[in-house]
């Protein structure tokens, strides 16, 4: 975990506590759904449908490429300092804010999310330019939860 730092660096004394992606498990229906594209896309080429086959198949490899593509571009940190949330692709996203400048943490995880075992955190965020920072569909989001609200308490106490 200590090889993985934000693009922006550490601040003197900063440690990271939490690193986390979006969990492709997250993008099931999606994965699913390309699969298939793909299967009947393979079932086609040998036939007439030459074509249409070939149409699924290329659709079903970008479907399934941009997600993970996506998924990887979005990088999220906790710090003892500092809550982070990174997107990188072409261009480039950082959102931060200092621990003592967030509000309210909602976690946010549906049935699926629950079954899957992945969630959404909302950090709400008071003196900043932009309402506060998603951490969308991380792993364990009542552990990641449960790391931020130790972070800012030691931070506070500090």
């Amino acid at each position: 975990m200590s090889a993985i730092i934000p693009r922006t660096g550490l601040k003197e004394g900063e440690k990271i506590l939490w690193f986390g992606r979006p969990r492709l498990l997250a993008f099931l229906g999606r994965l699913i759904l390309s699969s298939m594209l793909i299967f009947f896309g393979m079932l086609l080429l040998p036939s007439p449908w030459i074509p249409v086959g070939a149409i699924l198949l290329t659709i079903g490899v970008i479907i399934i490429a941009y997600t993970v593509v996506k998924v990887r571009a979005h990088a999220y940190y906790i710090t003892n300092m500092r809550v982070l949330e990174e997107y990188t692709l072409i261009s480039r996203t950082i959102k931060e804010t200092t621990l003592d400048k967030i509000t309210d943490i909602v976690l946010h995880q549906g049935a699926f999310g629950r079954l899957l075992n992945y969630g959404t955190l909302h950090i709400h965020t008071a003196g900043t330019g932009f309402p506060g920072i998603d951490f969308r569909h991380v792993k364990d989001p009542v552990v990641v939860r449960g790391t931020l609200i130790n972070a800012k308490d030691a931070y506070q106490t500090k």
